[in-house]
């Protein structure tokens, strides 16, 4: 951490041990690998197959937790669903 200030650089992680903190990269991470062959998509380069991935998540992947719908089905208001509100000027995930 010394190093990290000392050269002007802020560390995205917060307190020591928090097991909270990098959970939204390991999920994301975890579903490269077990879904998208991380190994093979990464050959494409780094920046391609993170586009090629949230691609998949959003278009063709479907949630359980939107009833089976991809998010951009839901984003799009192809797919109503009840009680889920979909908030203009973002993005889907």
């Amino acid at each position: 951490m010394e190093y990290l200030g000392r050269n002007g650089i802020r560390a995205s992680m917060g307190e020591v041990g928090n097991a909270y903190d990098n959970a939204y990269a390991e999920r994301v991470m975890g579903t490269l690998k077990r879904e998208y062959g991380l190994g093979e998509v990464f050959k494409m380069g780094i920046k391609r197959a993170v586009e090629e991935a949230i691609e998949l998540y959003n278009e063709e992947r479907p949630h359980q937790s939107l009833g089976y719908a991809t998010p951009s089905e839901v984003y799009s208001g192809e797919v109503e669903i009840e009680g889920f509100e979909v908030k203009t000027g973002g993005r889907s995930c």
